[in-house]
């Protein structure tokens, strides 16, 4: 994929790969009369686009992808003239690292590098290079930019590209990474009408919960609507309109008994209520939850196809935390009262088994000693029992005392197993068999883990509900596995875990040496 220019009339051209590719082609089109940017787009083979006139390269290297159009305000006021008070800017990704492989034909990448072009006017190309790289060296940022205007000056786009440069960002330009792979089956379905089994990617499927991108696309989503059936899915398989996701995402190769196989774990933020520890707690009113994640198990071989989903999300109720920002001195208070907060943590649970199926909660706050979790736990239960039963019969909660438990040896947290066994066996998990191209089995509930943060412990408990799951699978195909196995899906658990941990907290996650070897650290 690459991007083009041409300078009179100033448009910018993304042009896809392969034999016959298209280009989507943006033109700045604001008038006097305007009060906010307009531009005209268009999607045509590039052929024809080639006819028209000249385009050069805006950008020597390849780019991997679009994540949408940014309109920024630069707070001044030029009466008639909005396009010199305001810049609309097209996003793409310059840097990506391979991190993951689904299955054959299925991969991830982790952005790490992005540039941001002014639609319309060419103050910014080639202002700066990406100084926010993870993998530095891959490519000479500065061998393909013009000299910089603006001195001192800093890009309008600054914190953005710091942001999606940090290496917390996914995509694929294989599937739809924001959707599990039961979900992605069943959302195709809905969408197209009876698409075929694991039908090419159609952006209207993506789930706009962890579609971290969706701002960016959503100027271009009628746009797509309006283009015939055929274009729109040309458009969509191209993939020069990107979704992405933001959390974690990495695969070990595995052998199942004497097959070998791909183990990987996704990991998906949600973005609505998004925010760092202390500043991001609990619900709001439209029952999104702080440090929502949905991790999703996958197993891949030549014969079949295994996933198994579970999520985390802070108490859902309104509470936050006071005070120094250190461990046991910062004060808990539930901010409002339980019959305001009951309307939206029924949606939150209502929200969860549309989405999930039936719901069992994890909870692993304190039950006593520690004042603030124990009262937190309280008041999470007291709203479980007031859930209207009918409706929300299919909701349970287990309290594990993790902390009162394990006094310190995590290997004691293995003493949950019992307790979600019947649970775990209940809720199966997806398969897929790959020979047939068919469905064997479906997920029909999730497990909610919680604890305070919804890191440390929770992701240990995750690593062991994920064991069970697994254990569950191979038993009913009667196949062994080695401790080689569990030592690739104790290291993939404990990365993820660290990666979760500095998006929310700042800092890798304390119990990792232990959900990466099960033993603690010193």
């Amino acid at each position: 994929m690459n991007i083009l220019i041409q300078h009179d009339p100033r448009s910018i051209a993304l042009r896809s790969s392969g034999a016959n590719p298209y280009a989507l082609i943006f033109r700045h089109s604001s008038r006097a009369e305007d009060k906010k940017n307009r531009c005209v787009v268009e999607f045509l083979p590039w052929k024809d686009v080639s006819e028209r006139g000249e385009y050069k390269l805006l950008q020597s290297v390849e780019v991997y992808g679009s994540l949408g159009l940014v309109d920024i305000d630069h707070g001044i006021q030029v009466p008639g003239l909005p396009w010199l008070t305001r810049d609309v800017f097209i996003c793409v990704i310059t840097g990506r690292h391979r991190v993951a492989t689904i299955r054959p034909g299925e991969t991830v990448d982790r952005i790490h590098a992005v540039e941001f072009y002014s639609l319309n006017r060419s103050k910014w190309d080639g202002f700066g290079p990406n100084h926010y790289s993870q993998i530095p060296g891959s490519y000479d940022y500065d061998a393909d930019r013009a000299a910089q205007e603006g001195g001192e000056f800093e890009h309008p786009c600054e914190p953005l590209k710091k942001l999606l440069s940090g290496g917390s960002f996914f995509f694929s330009v294989d599937c739809d990474l924001t959707n599990r792979l039961q979900n992605r089956y069943l959302r195709s379905i809905r969408c197209s009408n009876g698409r075929s089994f694991n039908a090419p990617f159609e952006l209207a499927a993506a789930d706009d919960q962890f579609l971290w991108n969706s701002y960016m696309l959503a100027p271009l989503l009628p746009f797509r609507e309006h283009l015939p059936p055929q274009e729109r899915a040309v458009l969509d398989s191209s993939q020069l309109l990107t979704p992405v996701i933001r959390g974690h995402a990495s695969s070990m190769k595995c052998r199942i008994g004497l097959t070998p196989g791909i183990m990987t774990l996704i990991s998906r933020l949600s973005c609505r209520r998004a925010g760092t520890r202390f500043n991001a707690r609990g619900i709001d009113d439209e029952g999104n939850v702080a440090n929502f994640v949905e991790t999703e198990t996958i197993l891949a071989t030549d014969e079949w196809v295994f996933s198994y989903a579970q999520i985390r999300g802070s108490v859902p109720l309104f509470w936050e935390q006071s005070g120094l920002q250190l461990p046991g001195s910062s004060k808990i208070t539930i901010t409002r009262s339980p019959e305001a907060t009951q309307p939206a943590f029924n949606l939150h649970f209502q929200t969860l088994l549309e989405k999930y199926g039936a719901v069992h909660v994890v909870n692993l706050l304190s039950q006593q000693g520690k004042q603030g979790e124990a009262n937190l736990s309280h008041e999470y239960n007291a709203h479980l029992g007031d859930l209207p039963s009918e409706e929300y019969r299919q909701v349970y909660i287990t309290n594990f005392d993790f902390h009162a438990v394990t006094g310190g040896d995590f290997r004691l947290a293995n003493n949950i197993q019992p307790l979600l066994m019947i649970a775990a066996e209940e809720f199966a998990y997806y398969l897929e068999d790959v020979v047939t191209k068919s469905i064997v089995l479906s997920q029909a509930g999730v497990f909610r883990t919680n604890c305070l943060d919804c890191l440390d412990r929770t992701n240990v408990i995750q690593g062991i509900i994920g064991q069970i799951a697994i254990d569950s699978f191979l038993g009913h195909r009667e196949q062994v596995v080695g401790e080689e196995f569990w030592v690739v899906h104790g290291g993939l658990w404990a990365d993820t875990g660290d990666a979760l941990s500095k998006i929310y907290a700042g800092t890798g996650a304390l119990k990792s040496s232990f959900t990466r070897t099960g033993e603690r650290s010193q």
